[in-house]
């Protein structure tokens, strides 16, 4: 059989970015928009999947050691990973508005009931249309994890570990990087510049 060309999916441009991570006015707006831009800056920190996302709750943030437990995984395999800086100083500002006992909800709805996938797909996608971003997708959140964070120099193991898939192979298709991308101080890793920097020696010269 044929093999079909494989898509390449990529993430948020950092136009869009800049966009659906400007904070709104928590003075004017409801919970549920404050809210959407909390879980919008939490995908970007974290690319957790929607699945793990809405079974988050409030104990699984560990403030004291900078850390969030992830019970819900695809893989069954119960996970901690790192909570940013940026990410511990919005989701502290977060719980003064949402409130709550430890065993709640992180994401709640307005009522304070517990968001469905489905319900979580919706809201994201109305706070990007309404931000006029019409390229939306949850999981993009997490494409675009994984492929800034390996711009930014993460190791692809650490990265696999992270996004915790089983194989390097799912964790690459995750990673969409432009020519550009490729040639940004591509002497730096380039095997052969790198070769001659460091065996700069004195050779023969030819004779004419």
């Amino acid at each position: 059989l044929l093999k079909e060309d494989e898509v390449v999916k990529t993430g948020y441009t950092e136009e869009q970015l800049k966009i659906l991570l400007k904070k709104p006015d928590t003075k004017k707006c409801t919970f549920a928009d404050y809210r959407n831009w909390v879980i919008v800056n939490f995908l970007l920190s974290t690319g957790v999947r929607r699945n793990t996302l809405v079974n988050i709750i409030i104990d699984d943030l560990d403030f004291e050691n900078d850390l969030i437990k992830l019970s819900t995984v695809k893989n069954r395999k119960q996970q901690l990973i790192p909570m940013g800086k940026a990410l511990k100083d919005i989701l502290t500002e977060y719980l003064t508005f949402r409130d709550g006992n430890k065993d709640d909800i992180l994401f709640c709805s307005a009522s304070g009931t517990k968001l469905t996938p489905e319900g979580l797909n919706k809201a994201i996608r109305e706070y990007n249309y309404k931000r006029g971003v019409e390229d939306t997708g949850l999981h993009k959140f997490r494409r675009t994890f994984a492929t800034m964070a390996v711009k930014n120099g993460i190791d692809v193991f650490k990265l696999q570990k992270l996004l915790s898939h089983k194989s390097i192979k799912t964790t690459q298709k995750y990673v969409s990087l432009t020519i550009d991308d490729l040639q940004d101080d591509y002497e730096k890793y380039n095997p052969l510049d790198n070769f001659i920097k460091n065996n700069n020696k004195n050779h023969i010269t030819m004779k004419k």
